[in-house]
């Protein structure tokens, strides 16, 4: 738990702000406060501590020579994110959190055949129940077929009349 954290201990941190590029960075700690109340609780006299009450730390991390700080960070938690920076006391725990990312990322690249053949499903469900649908995609495919022997054939004479001047000259 980060209220455990001391002085010279390490914290990983990873940086998701630029996805797809993630960076990173271990740091060492070079202050950390003691716990206060994430809110400001009625004080009792009697008893200034509250069991229950939320509490929170600030962390300066020492990262590649450079200061930064992390402001109210639950002191209960053993890894935090916050604005596309995740911060962790457990190595452990930003493992769990890179495969996680990688499992949702494979996920989503599966489902994109899926997705592809829902669309054809609905393009010809869409063609059958409605027959200017049908009479559109026609058209568009006898278009996109023109075109590419268009090409073809420009291609050709391309290649022929490159034939020819080399024949002539």
């Amino acid at each position: 738990m980060f209220s455990t954290l001391r002085q010279e201990n390490l914290l990983y941190v990873l940086d998701k702000r630029a996805l797809p590029n993630i960076v990173f960075k271990t740091g060492r700690v070079s202050a950390v406060t003691t716990p206060v109340p994430k809110y400001s609780p009625n004080v009792n006299p009697l008893n200034p501590l509250i069991n229950g009450v939320e509490t929170t730390v600030d962390i300066t991390v020492d990262i590649d020579g450079q200061n930064v700080d992390f402001k109210k960070v639950p002191s209960n938690l053993s890894i935090y994110g916050e604005n596309g920076i995740l911060i962790s006391e457990s190595k452990d725990a930003v493992c769990a959190e890179i495969d996680a990312m990688r499992d949702s990322s494979r996920k989503r690249i599966e489902g994109v055949d899926n997705d592809r053949k829902i669309i054809e499903q609905c393009d010809l469900i869409s063609a059958q129940l409605n027959p200017s649908i049908a009479k559109e995609q026609e058209r568009e495919n006898k278009m996109n077929t023109l075109e590419s022997r268009m090409n073809s054939m420009e291609e050709m004479l391309a290649e022929m009349s490159k034939n020819i001047k080399s024949l002539v000259s």
